[in-house]
């Protein structure tokens, strides 16, 4: 059944489109508790990350909190969807990268200056609201 659905948002575009609007409108429904937790996970996930994850971090997150999507340097059709797509996912291949490859944690301890249990809650925490944002099946 999930197949279907997935194959009916994938080639109907009305149907996209209004997917694609309902996730959009879950972010701008966060609690403030979620907002918070994405706000204070911003510094870890900049300070265990560098180059253009760093820069995707520092320049998504902060635009997920803005009160209204649509700035002029960003695409009112796409603003917000994807940032929500790649910070989550990006979130979740971290997660999946902790949990895999063994001494990341102490790596990543060592270099950033945060301890390793703040990382592991910090990731998991996203990636619990991520799943609830976006759905496992989008």
């Amino acid at each position: 059944m999930a197949e279907g659905a997935q194959g009916i948002r994938a080639t109907d575009a009305e149907v996209a489109e209004n997917r694609r609007i309902l996730d959009t409108q879950k972010i701008a429904e966060l609690t403030e508790a979620q907002k918070s937790e994405l706000a204070d996970a911003l510094p870890v996930l900049e300070a265990i990350s560098e180059g253009a994850l760093k820069d995707t971090f520092a320049e998504d997150i902060p635009f997920l909190l803005e009160p209204k999507y649509v700035v002029p340097d960003r695409n009112p059709v796409l603003a917000g969807y994807a940032e929500v797509q790649r910070t989550f996912g990006l979130v979740a291949q971290i997660g999946i990268l902790i949990r895999v490859t063994p001494g990341i944690i102490r790596k990543i301890d060592g270099s950033a200056g945060y301890k390793a249990a703040r990382i592991a809650l910090t990731i998991s925490g996203l990636i619990a609201l991520g799943i609830a944002l976006i759905g496992v099946v989008n």
